[in-house]
C-alpha cells in the first residue's frame, strides 16, 4: 500500500494560484473597456478558474477517502502484526527445533516499506505454520484457516486503498495541470499588461496593485 506523499519541491500551490487567478480576473475586467489581452480572453480565464475550483473539490474528496481508508488499513495491518508476533512466540515454544526457520519471518523483507512488510510477514508466517502443523492453534481459537481468511480479506482492503490512491493521484495530476496552465496565463497577462500601461497611469497602478496582492 502506498501513502500519498507529494514532493513539495515540484508541486504548485493550486489554492494560491486559484486566489491569484481570481485577483487577475477582477483586474482584467476593470481594464476590459480599454484593453483585452490577446493571448487569453477573460472568458477563457473564467472557465479555467471554474475548472480549477472543480478539480480542487475532486482532489479534496479523494484525499478524504484515501486518508480514511489508509488509516483503517494501517490499523488492521498493525493488529495483524501483533497476532503474528504472538503466534511466533508460541511457535518458538512449541517447536524449538524449528527456531531458526521461525525466526526468519522477522528477518525477511527488510527492504520493503513498513506496511508492505507487515503484509509479507503474515504470508511468510502462514506458510511456516502450514509446515509446522496446520491443525495447531498458536492462540486458543485461532486456526490456520481463520488466519488465512482474515489475511486475504485484509489484502483486499489494501487493494482498495491502492485503488483510492490511484484515484487521488489522477485528481492531483488534473489539479496540477490546470493550475500550471493558469499560472502560465497569468504570467503572460502580467508581462503584456506591464508593457502596455506606464506605472504612473491609472491602469498601470491597477496592474501593480494586482501583482502586489498575490
Amino acid at each position: 500500500m502506498t501513502t500519498h506523499q507529494p514532493n513539495p519541491q515540484i508541486r504548485l500551490n493550486a489554492r494560491r494560484i486559484l486566489h491569484k487567478a481570481q485577483r487577475f480576473s477582477d483586474t482584467r475586467l476593470q481594464l476590459a473597456p480599454v484593453w483585452t489581452c490577446a493571448k487569453r480572453t477573460d472568458a477563457e480565464l473564467a472557465n479555467s478558474i471554474k475548472d480549477l475550483q472543480h478539480a480542487l473539490g475532486e482532489l479534496e474528496a479523494a484525499t478524504r477517502q484515501l486518508e480514511t481508508e489508509e488509516a483503517k488499513v494501517s490499523g488492521a495491518l498493525r493488529g495483524q502484526k501483533a497476532v503474528v508476533e504472538e503466534c511466533l512466540t508460541a511457535a518458538l515454544e512449541a517447536f524449538p527445533s524449528q527456531a531458526n526457520r521461525i525466526k526468519l519471518v522477522n528477518r525477511a523483507f527488510s527492504n520493503a516499506g513498513e506496511l508492505r512488510r507487515m503484509q509479507l510477514q503474515a504470508v511468510s508466517w502462514e506458510k511456516i505454520w502450514e509446515t509446522l502443523d496446520p491443525k495447531w492453534q498458536p492462540i486458543p481459537g485461532l486456526t490456520l484457516h481463520g488466519f488465512r481468511e482474515r489475511r486475504l480479506q485484509l489484502e483486499g482492503e489494501c487493494s482498495e486503498a491502492g485503488r483510492l490512491w490511484m484515484k487521488w493521484r489522477l485528481a492531483d495530476e488534473i489539479c496540477q495541470a490546470i493550475a500550471a496552465r493558469i499560472e502560465q496565463d497569468c504570467v503572460a497577462w502580467a508581462s503584456e499588461a506591464q508593457r502596455r500601461f506606464p506605472d504612473a497611469s491609472y491602469q498601470g497602478r491597477l496592474v501593480s496593485e494586482c501583482l502586489l496582492s498575490v
